[in-house]
């Protein structure tokens, strides 16, 4: 009887550890479409904290980051935690529902300025991009990659996907 009890304690204080565990992590993805390769892509980042939902678009380049609206997202208020989410890419611009709200107008930039340095380049070596450098998109209108990016500590499912091309 005792080794049972020990044994449902140390499930209890699995799950315990477990749930700590993962309130470590934010219920972040990024939808990443236009993608050349890895370096280079545009993204919609959404991340969910309580009962709201905020979106920011980013724009990845030679391995570097430019956030445009970094510090001001997008946000709506969820009434459930199921959350869906429909993005749409025409002429240049890409449009953010949830649900049947419309979130954000995203017009696709022709440059680029870093702001968001990712990778450092070996001590010795020149950096591509100076600050302050304002690079051509290159992969604006062409069609590439979909997909999903979940960095460091992000983490989120996703349960059903469709992926229908203009007509």
């Amino acid at each position: 009887m005792n080794e049972q009890v020990l044994k449902q304690d140390t499930e209890t204080e699995k799950v315990v550890v477990w749930k700590r565990k993962s309130e470590e992590f934010r219920q972040v993805l990024g939808i990443v479409f236009g993608a050349q390769n890895l370096e280079d892509y545009f993204m919609i980042e959404v991340w969910k904290v309580d009962n709201i939902l905020s979106v920011r678009p980013h724009v990845r380049i030679s391995g570097n980051w430019d956030a445009p609206v970094y510090n001001s997202p997008q946000t709506i208020n969820l009434n459930g935690n199921q959350i869906i989410v429909n993005l749409e890419n025409k002429d240049n611009v890409v449009y953010v529902s949830v649900g049947s709200t419309k979130i954000m107008e995203y017009v696709l930039p022709k440059k680029f300025e870093a702001n968001l340095v990712q990778h450092q380049k070996p001590s010795g070596e020149k950096e591509d991009l100076n600050k302050g450098a304002v690079d051509k998109i290159y992969f604006r209108n062409k069609v590439g990659m979909f997909g999903f990016r979940n960095y460091g500590n992000e983490l989120a499912v996703v349960k059903k996907l469709c992926i229908k091309p203009l007509k």
